[in-house]
């Protein structure tokens, strides 16, 4: 068990060392209890005053932490997107005018010359806390719940929260949505998320590393300047085993049926078959409403290639990004159609599905099944009663009426 500051003096609430994730005995479902990220600052709610206080020309928010300038209000710069040195008298740039760098001991390297910006999270969800080799994983503790063997801690069973989780800044101008990204914003920042996953997965130390996006108070976000997020976890997350569990079964199942296409190949097949779901294809992408959408207009790019995301060519990543500013565009345009009352701006939130990079021994037979997908969630409606407590969620808009929408803003 972790240990525990007791500091309820002064209203002051505890303080965790490390973040912890504890099971519920009864449904099986994992909490990560992460104590302090209450205390971290939010300017989410201050966009009334906006026009005030950003600098048109500069496209700076003095008051923002995340804009070029204020470097100083967050941990040491990890790697950057910024301007190789024969490019930088230039007065228009494109994308092979950028590098990819990582600070050394000689150089002063939070100076404003960067595009994308990555740093460690100054309230993580969990460090590189413990790394004993006998920490207990998900299975093993959920085994304990109905092992023969007797123990007297075995309806309260937790393991150590380990990781790494960074903050990617994916625009130095103070803008909120990637729809409001240039085509070149867009693409550093798909190549930085390459660069940063590929660092971790190249690391050894993380089973399981993606990208997420929280753009609006609704989403999640604290901070209005657009950002993503990136977390590197050191065990495999229970919901990415138990999809690896299911392509293993459906695998057995194809091949016992004496079928050629894999489980991802299949889905891709039918939706362009049927095509009331897809929004826009090409030769290496798919952008369509899932079949089973849990959110209203919930929208998914799946690659129609099975290669790991930090394997992608410049030339797929290139489409990638561009295309995912596109579908945000669309959804935004759609939601001011599909709500015309609501002149709010659209929050949403960017969830990436990605290849684990390190398997247990009971799931390597799932290597090579999943496929690098970018999950797209407007946060137009809330979990209420009915999907609280049936575990079920209801979407008053069915994919394929969304997917119509969106071709027709596409």
């Amino acid at each position: 068990m972790k240990k525990t500051i007791n500091t309820f003096d002064n209203n002051a609430k505890a303080l965790t060392l490390d973040s912890e994730y504890r099971l519920d005995p009864a449904t099986g479902l994992w909490t990560l209890i992460v104590e302090g990220r209450e205390a971290r600052p939010s300017n989410t709610g201050r966009n009334d005053v906006e026009s005030t206080l950003l600098d048109s020309e500069t496209q700076r928010d003095p008051c923002c932490p995340f804009c070029l300038g204020s470097e100083s209000q967050t941990p040491e710069t990890v790697a950057k997107a910024a301007l190789r040195l024969a490019a930088r008298e230039k007065s228009e740039y494109v994308i092979d005018d950028f590098e990819i760098v990582s600070p050394t001991p000689t150089e002063e390297f939070d100076k404003s010359d960067w595009f994308v910006r990555v740093f460690e999270n100054k309230y993580p969800f969990f460090r590189m806390n413990s790394t004993g080799e006998n920490v207990p994983t998900f299975k093993a503790v959920e085994r304990v719940l109905t092992s023969n063997e007797s123990t007297s801690n075995a309806l309260f069973n937790s393991i150590s929260g380990r990781g790494r989780h960074e903050v990617v800044v994916d625009s130095r101008r103070h803008v909120r949505s990637w729809s409001e990204f240039t085509e070149l914003e867009a693409k550093l920042t798909f190549r930085v998320f390459r660069s940063r996953l590929r660092a971790l997965r190249d690391s050894g130390c993380f089973a399981y590393s993606f990208v997420f996006k929280n753009v609006g108070s609704g989403a999640g976000a604290s901070q209005r300047h657009s950002h993503c997020q990136l977390t590197g976890n050191v065990e495999l997350p229970p919901d990415v085993g138990r999809e690896i569990e299911r392509l293993i079964r459906y695998e057995r199942a194809r091949k016992t049926r004496g079928e050629t296409a894999s489980f991802w190949d299949a889905v891709l097949n039918a939706e362009l078959q049927a095509r009331s779901r897809v929004v826009d294809f090409s030769e290496r992408f798919v952008v369509y409403c899932p079949y089973a959408s849990r959110f209203p207009v919930q929208t998914e790019i799946c690659p129609r290639f099975n290669v790991p995301f930090e394997d992608y060519s410049e030339d797929a990543i290139d489409e990638l990004a561009l295309l995912a500013r596109k579908t945000i565009t669309a959804l935004e345009e759609a939601k001011r159609r599909f709500y015309p009352d609501d002149p709010s701006p659209l929050d949403y939130n960017v969830v990436m599905k990605n290849v684990p990079a390190r398997l247990t021994s009971d799931l390597l037979e799932g290597v090579g099944l999943a496929r690098p997908r970018w999950l797209i969630l407007p946060s137009i409606v809330k979990k209420a009663g009915y999907e609280i407590g049936c575990g079920v969620d209801i979407n008053p808009i069915a994919p394929e009426t969304a997917a119509q929408l969106l071709r027709e803003t596409f």
